[in-house]
């Protein structure tokens, strides 16, 4: 993880972690397969500084600089911080569709 931080942040790159999204029947219940990002920060937290910031992009993630690099991190968080009140993306879903005679 921190060689990712400062691979991006070297490059002028923001790099954004994402739970895995809820996207209904998918065959697999991968609520086990997901890392909380509020896990993950902690993590982050206890090599890097981070600190809040406001900056919004008009999608779901908050940010946070990092004070060792001076780029930016953020959290796309859909199951431990519901965003979806506040979503301006448009989720598309493939279904099978019966076979026609």
């Amino acid at each position: 993880m921190d060689g990712l931080i400062r691979f991006a942040h070297d490059r002028d790159m923001t790099l954004t972690f994402i739970e895995t999204m809820p996207l209904g029947d998918v065959g697999v219940d991968r609520i086990d397969q997901y890392l909380s990002l509020d896990q993950l920060r902690k993590l982050i937290e206890s090599r890097w500084t981070l600190s809040d910031l406001p900056f919004r992009t008009g999608g779901p993630a908050r940010y946070a600089r990092v004070s060792e690099t001076g780029g930016m991190i953020g959290f796309i968080a859909p199951l431990t911080h519901n965003f979806c009140e506040d979503c301006n993306r448009v989720r598309v879903t493939a279904s099978e569709s019966p076979q026609r005679a």
